[in-house]
């Protein structure tokens, strides 16, 4: 949202051993789709763990979202594949949600379905197919063997390195209640997004690197969807180092420090995260700006030297906690 335009949509789905592309505009849930069994599999799936809401404004001609981009590039998709969100929900009561957080990586919803408990988990790929042991195909579920795994890691590896973001699904039916943290869940496929780079990024970025700043990205993205990004806009140059949220949980203070000077991106990283990142460049004499625009951003950017608040799109817990709020 603040290198790119934070219009995602969905332009891939992986299911059932198959690559299907998924046309389309933006948020305008309007789009030619394939219709066959496992697609709306991955739409029932992607309407039930998203929790956005989209409008489209006559007076702006534009589609406006309510809530995180993700979730309503996933409700655009299901919309695609005409699952309404509220007249699904009617006939498949939700009963238990868990919201996405940035420890678990994933939002799961438990819906009563025939009877049954039937969970829908979607979340960071590698979550996912670390807790799947079997996967759908043609309609049943079946061991998830290794030569499987090896494949679609090596397709979201791909598809990443396009800089696309890659989220994957999941499901699990039960008689009994279905816990999204223990469930047993079986492999259902991925969903790859694309967001647009702002236009006038790349000329931001080299004008602050001109007055000899030097622009660091954090992300929570996968690490490389995230080099493809900054590759693209000039923050990652050949040579750079990546690291990620859970390397940074592994290293002391200290031995951060000594590797900050090749680092360039942060990856999968978790908001507190951001704080030790501070942190480190200060004791190394850096003067720190921080960028934010969220109620989780407050802590960092109040921490930072210079806290900088998106206007627009910013909170105003985010905006209370800068120096400088930008206005457009």
């Amino acid at each position: 949202g603040t290198i790119t335009r934070n219009e995602l949509m969905v332009q891939k789905v992986f299911v059932n051993g198959k690559l299907f592309e998924i046309s389309g505009k933006g948020y305008d849930p309007r789009g030619n789709i394939i219709k066959c069994p496992e697609l709306l599999l991955a739409g029932k799936v992607a309407t039930f763990c998203a929790n956005a809401r989209i409008s489209y404004s006559e007076e702006e001609k534009r589609w406006h979202v309510s809530g995180d981009p993700t979730e309503a590039a996933l409700l655009v998709f299901g919309e695609k594949m005409r699952f309404k969100k509220d007249e699904l929900e009617k006939r498949y009561p939700l009963s238990q949600e868990t919201p996405f957080d940035y420890i678990l990586k994933y939002h799961a919803t438990v819906h009563l379905v025939a009877g049954k408990h039937y969970l829908t988990i979607v979340g960071a790929p590698e979550v996912i197919l670390g807790r799947t042991k079997r996967i759908w195909r043609n309609g049943r579920s079946k061991i998830f063997s290794q030569g499987e795994r090896q494949k679609i890691e090596a397709l979201i590896s791909k598809m990443s390195q396009d800089g696309l973001r890659i989220l994957a699904f999941a499901t699990h039916t039960s008689s009994s209640h279905s816990n999204p943290d223990s469930s047993p869940l079986v492999f259902g496929g991925l969903y790859a997004m694309r967001d647009d780079i702002r236009l006038e990024v790349k000329d931001a970025i080299a004008q602050a690197q001109g007055a000899g700043m030097r622009v660091i990205m954090i992300t929570g993205d996968h690490a490389i969807t995230a080099q493809a990004v900054a590759k693209e806009v000039g923050i990652f140059k050949e040579g750079d180092d990546i690291i990620t949220g859970q390397e940074l949980e592994e290293l002391s203070r200290e031995a951060l420090s000594k590797r900050l000077d090749n680092i360039s991106v942060f990856a999968r990283v978790a908001p507190h995260h951001k704080m030790n990142i501070i942190q480190a460049y200060k004791d190394k004499g850096e003067i720190i700006a921080m960028t934010g625009d969220g109620v989780n951003d407050a802590p960092s950017l109040v921490s930072a030297d210079l806290g900088v608040s998106l206007g627009v799109i910013g909170t105003e817990v985010a905006k209370e906690a800068a120096d400088i709020v930008l206005l457009d």
